[in-house]
């Protein structure tokens, strides 16, 4: 027993080694398997996209550049863009992608080509246009007729544009129901209109709603400049047509130079319409016009007030009652030291009289004894 007991001793250990050996050699695939997974999720991280911050919405200035610049705009509008500064001249108004805007006759639709791909997803953009069912043949027709051509030409980028068909009445839409009414070289035409000059401020008035601006462009007069003169040259003086506007409801909110142009001289024969884009003499001093450029023009933003009768309940409404109570109590407060000043000469006149009758009574009684010596 005892041999046989020695001779399997060596296969025991042998065995037991490989036992132990082949456990090892376990828990080492495994720490290497774990190694390998760390590794590769490691590597998978890496690999995999970091979140980028979301970038901010473009400003109105980067929206409206790329509104000038686009290629659906032709090249002879491009051209005047020098002389109409339309990304200054909308900021200056405060457009905003998001706004209702109602454009007054947009001509061949140069200002259109930049408020409608501005407008297009957010906004509106609503233009005023005569009924071309009526007169087919005469030019504002026409004109109207090839302004909703291009329109139509141009969808994809412009989007909706809606047509509000202006009648006799002069109704632009519904009451209240815009943000922004603009207006570019119209306010000749309705100087022109006499009588109607002034219902078609009121209608750009009532258009707008509490706190909707109105932004208008137009060729600047000399101050004293009269009236029906600069018309015929299609000039206004600045002041004239403030005073109109203010006189339909307006505020006048600023006053902007940036389409100002101190080359114009405002004398030509033919007005404004000798200068470029018209040049109405052709060739003759083509140059000459050239280099003065477009017309001076006065850049005016007013604003629809909002309802002057605030809620009691608003803070504004609040500030208004304690500041009332506080005046109320320092006028009564004055009143009081007023009638205690008052009070006080009172009191000393008293004291004042009771010493000098007291005065008087001592100098008569003295004068008495006096007299009763001299008897004596």
């Amino acid at each position: 027993m005892k041999r046989n007991h020695l001779f399997l001793l060596p296969v025991l250990c042998l065995a037991m080694l490989s036992c132990g050996g082949g456990k090892l050699q376990l828990e080492a695939k495994v720490d290497t398997k774990l190694e390998v997974k760390k590794e590769v999720k490691a590597e998978v991280k890496k690999e995999e996209p970091k979140e980028e911050p979301k970038a901010e919405p473009p400003g109105i200035e980067e929206v409206l550049t790329a509104a000038v610049n686009g290629d659906h705009r032709p090249a002879e509008d491009k051209a005047r863009d020098p002389y109409r500064h339309p990304v200054e001249t909308l900021s200056f108004f405060g457009l905003k992608q998001n706004m209702t805007v109602l454009e007054i006759a947009p001509g061949q639709g140069w200002y259109t080509r930049i408020l409608a791909p501005v407008l297009k997803d957010e906004g509106k953009l609503i233009v005023t246009s005569v009924d071309t069912t009526k007169d087919v043949n005469s030019e504002a027709t026409q004109s109207a007729l090839a302004y909703q051509s291009m329109l139509e030409q141009n969808k994809n980028v412009f989007g909706d544009v809606q047509i509000q068909v202006v009648k006799k009445d002069n109704k632009l839409g519904e009451p209240d129901s815009v943000d922004m009414v603009l207006s570019f070289r119209n306010n000749h035409f309705w100087a022109k209109a006499k009588r109607q000059e002034a219902k078609i401020y009121k209608a750009i008035f009532n258009v707008l709603k509490p706190g909707g601006v109105f932004g208008m462009v137009h060729h600047r007069a000399n101050p004293d400049a009269k009236v029906r003169q600069a018309l015929n040259k299609g000039y206004l003086p600045e002041q004239y047509v403030i005073d109109r506007a203010l006189a339909a409801g307006f505020e006048l909110v600023e006053k902007s130079e940036v389409n100002a142009n101190p080359k114009d001289t405002k004398d030509y024969q033919r007005g404004v319409w000798s200068l470029p884009p018209v040049l109405a003499f052709g060739e003759k001093d083509r140059d000459r016009y050239l280099e003065i450029g477009e017309s001076d023009r006065m850049t005016l933003l007013f604003r629809k007030p909002v309802a002057k009768n605030e809620p009691n309940d608003t803070p504004a409404a609040e500030e208004k009652v304690e500041a009332k109570k506080e005046v109320s109590a320092e006028v009564k407060d004055e009143n009081k030291a007023e009638k205690v000043e008052k009070a006080e000469p009172e009191e000393e006149v008293k004291e004042a009289k009771k010493e000098a009758s007291a005065e008087v009574k001592d100098e008569n009684k003295a004068e008495k004894a006096k007299a009763e010596k001299t008897k004596e």
